[in-house]
């Protein structure tokens, strides 16, 4: 399953994390933000992945 979200301002990881924890149940620990060539192969699969949109827009 995949969703996208686009946020209209910055949105530290940490914050990011604690959210999906209180609301969704998801542990920070199984929410992997950052480059997807950045992950190594053998990492636990993570529940939850925000990766960099695919244009110039930055990531924060």
């Amino acid at each position: 399953m995949l969703y996208q979200i686009h946020f209209e301002e910055e949105l530290p990881a940490d914050a990011l994390r604690r959210h999906l924890q209180q609301d969704y149940g998801i542990t920070p620990d199984a929410v992997y933000v950052g480059r997807v060539e950045d992950r190594a192969a053998d990492d636990p699969r993570p529940v939850a992945m925000f990766t960099p949109p695919d244009e110039d827009e930055g990531f924060g």
